[in-house]
């Protein structure tokens, strides 16, 4: 599965390391001018565009994941796009019941839970 992360933040990047070995595999950040979208790009090495371009790369993912702590202003801009909660993007926390049955942290690297 392919996923397309909006918020290039400390949410994205953390939810990004728990992602790295399992299945889904995430091919796209989608970032606020107000991000660093420079930044991101550089520590994850994900391609990161401007949340504009969305509307036109929607095919190359198949699940929107907005990361980020707080929701609203996303949600604005996703709606404003014609986008609907629970059909065409998901909340990062809504994805976790995904991993039932996935071993995160097979490597047992170091892992911070917040």
């Amino acid at each position: 599965m392919k996923i397309a992360f909006y918020g290039a933040n400390r949410v994205a990047k953390d939810f990004y390391y728990v992602l790295k070995d399992t299945d889904m595999e995430v091919s796209l950040c989608f970032a606020d001018a107000s991000e660093d979208a420079a930044d991101f790009a550089q520590g994850t090495g994900l391609e990161t565009v401007p949340v504009a371009s969305l509307p036109a790369l929607r095919a190359n993912f198949d699940m929107l994941v907005v990361c980020d702590f707080s929701h609203e202003e996303k949600e604005q801009t996703l709606q404003a796009m014609g986008l609907a909660h629970g059909k065409e993007y998901q909340w990062v926390e809504e994805i976790f019941p995904l991993f039932d049955d996935v071993q995160l942290n097979p490597e047992e690297k170091p892992m911070l839970v917040w």
